[in-house]
């Protein structure tokens, strides 16, 4: 390997539909390599809402996660706006969504 190629996974193109959304949205998202990634929402105030992989390792290529606008002890998220972190070995990617109820 030359300089600067590396074999962790790197996120690739993290894309949300719908947004806005009312009952539940899906983040799409790829990985150049097999590895963990890690799937979160937080709050406008930057609390984590949920976490919404379960750790384990992905294989590589394209792949989609929903949420249900539900809190991790499944309560109805309040309408408002939450932003996504999808975590690589590489670093993360953020955006933003919004819940309308």
């Amino acid at each position: 390997q030359g300089p600067g190629v590396s074999d962790e996974p790197v996120a690739i193109g993290v894309s949300v539909y719908p947004n806005p959304f009312t009952t539940s949205v899906t983040l799409r998202f790829g990985l150049a390599r097999s590895g963990p990634a890690r799937i979160e929402i937080f709050d406008a105030r930057g609390r984590r809402v949920i976490r919404l992989d379960h750790g384990e390792s992905l294989p590589a290529g394209r792949h989609e996660v929903e949420w249900s606008g539900r809190d991790r002890s499944g309560e109805a998220a309040p309408a408002g706006i939450y932003f996504y972190k999808v975590t690589t070995f590489r670093g993360a990617e953020r955006g933003s969504l919004t819940l309308t109820r």
